[in-house]
């Protein structure tokens, strides 16, 4: 019994985290979707629902090691990272650069 206002605190910690690791997870679920959808517009709602499910899945599962979760983490922002700069990173004939 003594040792339960000291788990309190822990707990509500670890509510604090999982939900901002949900927080994380929608907004990178509804980024992928952003990036899906212009990237990849030939696939129907169903195929784009699972390829990120896959994707994700092993970010939220505990069975993965932190190490390995941390490293899955980093690959999926910076594989979404490049995607929203390709564009803008990449030459055009159709854009013109005032400096010249």
């Amino acid at each position: 019994m003594t040792d339960a206002p000291a788990r309190r605190p822990a707990d509500a910690g670890l509510l604090e985290f999982d939900d901002v690791q949900r927080r994380l997870h929608l907004g990178t679920y509804e980024e992928l979707w952003d990036v899906s959808v212009a990237q990849r517009p030939e696939l129907d709602d169903t195929e784009r629902r699972v390829r990120i499910d896959e994707l994700l899945d092993p970010l939220l599962d505990p069975n993965v090691p932190d190490g390995d979760r941390a490293w899955l983490v980093i690959d999926v922002f910076r594989a979404m990272l490049a995607v929203r700069l390709a564009p803008v990173l990449a030459p055009s004939a159709a854009r013109t650069d005032p400096r010249r």
